[in-house]
């Protein structure tokens, strides 16, 4: 981002500021090199940081579609299930009705 010779210039101004040895001038300077490289970095992650945004909106999206969906398949499983039980309560209605109407089976209570 930075040529060889403000790198180096950002290296011994840094050294120096960890040291608290920075004059005014130099204090100056060193921020207007890390607002350069802070601008080089912005202009250089740009497309990565729109691609992210543009990935992160169409996962949004998906995952809307799916809570959509899983919604839908609760309400079939309990439509569903519903219509088991009544099912199951109708064939067990069904089953005894049989047995009543027939009895114990054909001849029942005659003797053979």
């Amino acid at each position: 981002m930075l040529e060889e010779p403000k790198r180096q210039r950002f290296q011994y101004l840094r050294e120096r500021e960890s040291k608290q040895l920075l004059s005014e001038e130099e204090c100056e300077e060193l921020t207007l090199l890390i607002q350069e490289i802070e601008i080089a970095e912005a202009a250089y992650l740009n497309p990565a940081t729109k691609r992210l945004r543009k990935d992160r909106e169409n996962i949004e999206s998906q995952n809307r579609a799916l809570e959509s969906l899983v919604r839908r398949k609760e309400i079939l499983v309990n439509r569903l299930q519903t219509v088991l039980e009544e099912s199951q309560a109708e064939r067990e209605a069904i089953q005894e009705e049989t047995v009543r109407v027939l009895g114990d089976g054909p001849g029942a209570g005659t003797p053979v």
